[in-house]
């Protein structure tokens, strides 16, 4: 099933947006004219040069203040009107973005979006209720996002997990990445949370103190910590003092990961893309989510959101008999259908 002659734009914000959406753009560029867009936030565009998509720059992340957020939408409203209505797309697909919808909406053109996110409220409660359809993995109920305006009858459901997408569509032979390891130790790999984000606020896991626990816990180990933020990554490279290597760089996911025997994250998409990459990965459920408790409830990731107790976990997700992990999460991802044929069906159905 094939959807051509089509004018597509995409509205691409984040760097999971950039690889689950890089092997649809590819296929639906083939037989139809497309445009990417993305705001200027630090790893969606840097991520996006690795990965060679060219997209157009319109508009910016609004930082950490509700304030910021708000007049940096605004704006990329605005500044987003021109750009798409001087494109003229027949169709609107991204996931979930506040602009993208208001914008769609406005236009009158039709929008298709992707979540697995219900957690994130506020981005549901801007979105959702403008889309013509939401799609989502069949292992979160439809009534998670019914309760922001959409109807249940709107709402399709494929039976893959997202970062699905992302590991098939994966090189098999990742560059290295350009990080300094110590020969003859693992590397255990730490993803801070979303700090800046609207739905963390009130979170209070302590970032700073479970790396310090895993320097000081794990010395047969590299602590490698890759963040999100700029000021994030000052701030945790002031308080450790250079006893953790902390990136400085957006790198490629599958090239970290060739690179880490033990992932530990907050419990979203990097933590999703390890344990389905078959790494032994560890949540501290930074932020609560169904995916996450999905995982955990698989036995494919371990939960542990003492920061004190993570040397400990790492040292027992290491221990796991690798083979039989692998097995498992092939057996996994197997059974996962590709998310771009739910898409393809919906687009046509509209």
């Amino acid at each position: 099933m094939k959807v051509t002659g089509t004018k597509i734009w995409f509205d691409i914000i984040t760097p999971k947006d950039v690889l689950f959406f890089e092997p649809m753009v590819k296929r639906l560029s083939a037989r139809n004219r497309v445009m990417m867009t993305t705001r200027d936030y630090r790893e969606a565009v840097g991520l996006a040069r690795v990965r060679g998509m060219r997209m157009r720059l319109v508009g910016r992340h609004g930082g950490g203040s509700l304030i910021g957020k708000l007049r940096a939408s605004a704006q990329r409203v605005e500044d987003l009107t021109k750009t798409v209505n001087g494109f003229g797309p027949d169709l609107a697909i991204s996931f979930c973005s506040p602009e993208a919808s208001r914008v769609a909406f406005g236009l009158g053109i039709r929008h298709v979006s992707f979540s697995n996110v219900s957690h994130y409220a506020a981005m549901m409660r801007l979105s959702v209720p403008l889309l013509d359809k939401l799609l989502i993995p069949r292992h979160i109920p439809k009534s998670r996002f019914a309760r922001f305006g959409i109807p249940s009858s709107n709402i399709v459901q494929y039976n893959a997990m997202d970062e699905s997408v992302i590991v098939k569509n994966s090189s098999g032979s990742p560059r290295r990445p350009r990080v300094r390891l110590t020969k003859g130790r693992r590397t255990v790999l730490f993803r801070p949370y979303e700090n800046q984000a609207a739905y963390a606020s009130g979170v209070t896991f302590d970032t700073a103190g479970a790396i310090r626990a895993m320097v000081d816990g794990l010395p047969e180990y590299n602590v490698v910590v890759l963040g999100r933020y700029t000021e994030q990554i000052r701030e945790i490279r002031r308080e450790l003092a250079g006893r953790a290597i902390v990136l400085d760089s957006v790198v490629d996911s599958e090239s970290i990961f060739s690179v880490t025997d033990v992932f530990v994250g907050s419990g979203g998409t990097m933590t999703t893309e390890a344990a389905l990459r078959g790494l032994p990965t560890i949540s501290y459920e930074g932020i609560p989510n169904a995916d996450e408790k999905y995982l955990v409830g698989k036995r494919l990731v371990r939960r542990c959101t003492d920061p004190l107790k993570i040397p400990g976990a790492v040292r027992r997700a290491a221990a796991e008999d690798a083979k039989g992990r692998r097995a498992r999460v092939k057996r996994f991802l197997d059974a996962m259908e590709d998310p771009y044929d739910a898409l393809v069906k919906t687009i046509r159905a509209l």
